[in-house]
């Protein structure tokens, strides 16, 4: 071993490793660059690299890619604030790149600062909700940036033409390590019959835009990859157009649809609207998502939806599915829908992108007792926080665990739980676990009793 790490210091970063064998073997490569090209860094940043090698190899790639260029993101610290305007001058490129080099150039920058909050997170400088809240902040002005890139490559002024809505955790602020981006694209502008061949023109051109973005925005590079992009969300699904003008997007959501479309539509959120026609739209959507429902319908409906998705997805041989399986954070989110549907019609703080939120709200109102929001926003941070422990190691959206404790060990790890020994604090973890998702289904089965 180099005698880098003989250092206590060092010792103590690979004890609390999560991935202890990837963070030493990761640790003697980097200590061998660091002699042979005659890098320099302080301890307290060794003890941070080691963390990171510990704790996400995409991430431990990318510190290998920038090398000492990385180093100067251990040593600022992310302010409390994550101001948006700061992020947006770090991540903007110049108008007259090369497409291809202001898209690495993003992807350098992206990565740098989601890297900071991977390190913010660790050092346990914010709590769950805020890194998620940071994270959200950081894809939307990536999108955004992203946008204008490929405008200003194809020479048109599309991205006023063009506005975003986010779906699911996006419109909640509520995106994690390794969420990927549920969009719908909607073109701005009306058609007009005096020009309707400048206006299909125009159309295309979005559409051609659209489908460039969402190449280049999943490509990977050396320096990682942006964003995987969702827009199975939009109307009809996989069959529909990529790009939805204004008029259709109405039309489609202002007939009846079923229970699960109207569940779905109360994670809209626009995201990226330089002339507010998103914003202008979703009000009028909202008039046929929040509206007077059968109490007993839609209890019915959720449930019946639920109990579906748990058969199908939920439920998968030797393995516990944190998001989709029973207790898991799909019921926090039913409930919170059955909620919102159930009286968001008369009450506006219950038109709210995020669980976290609409949670609130319902006790506020006195729709949810105090005692069953706070069990449910504190399993809720439970559920989200292993969850982001588990995606941040290759940035995928992955959701089981082990029914194995001995499966569990760095997933306990990482959880902060300490045990006479590896498998007894995998079987603490396990063992939280059941008792957090046993509450959150006893509540679900309350709520939503029929």
């Amino acid at each position: 071993m180099n005698k880098q790490t003989d250092n206590p210091e060092a010792q103590t970063a690979l004890a609390e490793a999560w991935h202890q064998d990837s963070a030493y073997a990761s640790l003697e490569r980097w200590l061998e660059l660091v002699q042979h090209e005659h890098w320099s860094e302080s301890v307290a940043t060794l003890q941070d690299i080691v963390r990171v090698f510990g704790a996400s190899w995409s991430f431990t790639r990318y510190l290998f890619y920038r090398g000492p260029a990385a180093l100067p993101l251990f040593a600022a610290t992310m302010p409390a604030d994550f101001d948006r305007a700061a992020i947006r001058t770090r991540l903007q490129q110049p108008a007259d790149a090369d497409v291809e080099a202001a898209l690495d150039a993003l992807r350098i920058e992206k990565n740098g600062i989601m890297l900071q909050l991977l390190l913010a997170d660790l050092r346990g400088q914010f709590d769950q909700e805020t890194i998620e809240q940071f994270l959200t902040t950081l894809a939307e002005e990536t999108l955004s940036v992203a946008l204008k890139i490929y405008s200003d490559y194809m020479q048109i002024d599309m991205a006023h033409a063009l506005s975003v809505l986010g779906m699911g955790r996006m419109a909640g602020n509520e995106m994690n390590f390794g969420s990927d981006l549920d969009l719908i694209f909607l073109y701005a502008r009306d058609a007009d019959d005096n020009n309707s061949d400048e206006h299909n023109e125009e159309l295309t051109q979005a559409m051609r835009l659209v489908r460039m973005l969402l190449r280049g925005i999943a490509m990977t590079s050396p320096a990682g990859s942006l964003y995987e992009v969702d827009m199975r969300l939009r109307p009809h699904g996989k069959a529909g157009a990529l790009v939805s003008s204004r008029e259709s997007f109405v039309d489609y959501h202002a007939v009846e649809r079923d229970i699960w479309e109207r569940q779905m539509m109360t994670r809209c959120r626009p995201v990226v609207d330089p002339n507010n026609t998103a914003a202008s739209v979703l009000e009028k959507v909202n008039a046929s998502i929040y509206t007077q429902y059968d109490h007993d319908f839609l209890r019915t409906e959720i449930r019946q939806m639920r109990a579906r998705v748990e058969h199908e997805l939920g439920s998968p041989a030797g393995y516990h599915d944190i998001k989709r399986g029973k207790g898991g954070v799909m019921d926090i989110d039913f409930i919170s829908h059955y909620l919102q549907l159930a009286h968001g019609y008369k009450e506006q703080s219950l038109q709210t992108g995020s669980t976290r939120q609409a949670l609130r709200a319902a006790t506020q109102l006195g729709y949810l007792s105090e005692t069953h929001c706070q069990t449910l926003l504190q399993a809720y941070d439970f559920l989200k926080t292993i969850e982001s422990r588990m995606r941040v190691f290759d940035m995928k959206p992955v959701s089981r665990i082990s029914r194995e404790a001995d499966a569990c060990t760095t997933l306990a790890r990482s959880m902060h739980i300490t045990a006479a020994d590896d498998a007894a604090a995998g079987a603490e973890l396990l063992e939280r676990y059941r008792a957090v998702s046993a509450e959150v289904r006893g509540i679900f089965d309350s709520v939503l009793a029929v």
